[in-house]
């Protein structure tokens, strides 16, 4: 299978069709399934420079559409921390580190490591601290 950019648009080639999927602009995420010979299009969204920058009313729905996932996140994350916390106090009431329970191998055990102090270092010795200091920068996103 080939890709070809012509006119605009992203084109699919294999042996024996062409696919014409949609505007370069919405960078589309195509997936190619072998087992029925197809090509699974999902759209993307406009991210290109030089496409239009979405309307209050879009930004709305994003961040709308945002929230939501995140609350529903949250509420799974809360769930999975209970059900980690249950076995985690099943394994330690029966005293084991591993269990199996059907396919499953639940295990819950110590792992020991060596790691920099470096805020000791800091305060003992700034001058090697700061050495070996690197800065790095980076954007927060939030919507509240």
């Amino acid at each position: 299978m080939s890709q070809q950019k012509r006119d605009n648009y992203l084109l699919f080639v294999n042996k024996y069709h062409k696919y014409k999927i949609v505007p370069l602009y919405f960078y589309p995420v195509i997936v190619y399934n072998y087992h029925e010979n197809k090509i699974n299009c999902v759209p993307g969204t406009r991210t290109q420079k030089g496409a239009e920058p979405m309307n209050t009313k879009e930004i709305e729905q994003k961040a709308r559409r945002l929230k939501t996932l995140k609350n529903k996140r949250d509420a799974m994350d809360a769930e999975i921390e209970q059900l980690e916390t249950d076995l985690k106090e099943d394994l330690e009431k029966k005293g084991l580190e591993e269990m199996q329970a059907g396919p499953f191998t639940v295990i819950w055990k110590w792992i020991y490591s060596t790691r920099f102090d470096s805020k000791r270092c800091k305060a003992e010795n700034p001058d090697i601290y700061n050495l070996y200091a690197v800065d790095n920068n980076y954007r927060k996103f939030s919507v509240v």
